[in-house]
């Protein structure tokens, strides 16, 4: 009988899926809202081919208006950098909008992550962005597939069947409501 690993967090899931997906030689990822780099800071641990470009403008948000002020951003984005700062070169950490960012690729990443904004019209425009920068057989994924009032309420949902449908592919699902899809 076969077994099937149980996942407890979405950083070992994703971790797994780049090494079963590509061959030994260098991956290049992309996370598109980096928050505290935690993500991106255990993949780079685990996958040691991974090279990563990190996105995040470090903004006040309305959702975080009452959380965090300019100062707070500013503080955790120059810890962010420094954490990212030891990998040695395998991490790019771009203070900018995924917009602006988009802007600077014409493709070639093996994977993308998208985790910043979870209402329907950011996540959807994330994916239009993104998605056709990654290379064939790469894989698009991203985070917070859920109805949760803090997963943007279904906004994530939305926007990834919408997507998936208009290209013609079917979304899979991993630990901790990941939502994924290899790209062919």
């Amino acid at each position: 009988m076969a077994s099937t690993k149980v996942y407890r967090q979405r950083t070992e899931f994703i971790a797994e899926l780049l090494e079963k997906q590509f061959p030994p030689r260098r991956i290049r990822g992309l996370e598109i809202g980096v928050y505290k780099g935690d993500f991106s800071h255990y993949l780079l641990h685990r996958v040691p081919r991974l090279y990563m470009t990190m996105v995040d403008p470090y903004l006040q948000y309305d959702e975080f208006k009452k959380r965090w002020s300019n100062r707070s951003w500013n503080a955790l984005y120059a810890r962010v950098c420094f954490k990212m700062a030891l990998l040695k070169g395998r991490a790019v950490l771009l203070r900018m909008t995924s917009e602006e960012a988009a802007a600077l690729y014409d493709g070639g990443f093996d994977f993308v992550f998208i985790d910043a904004l979870h209402d329907y019209p950011h996540v959807k425009q994330d994916l239009e962005l993104w998605e056709p920068r990654v290379a064939k057989g790469g894989i698009v994924s991203g985070h917070d597939y859920s109805m949760a009032p803090d997963a943007g309420g279904g906004g994530v949902i939305q926007a990834v069947d919408e997507y998936a449908a208009k290209i013609g592919v079917t979304p899979k699902f991993g630990a901790d409501t990941v939502w994924y899809w290899i790209k062919e």
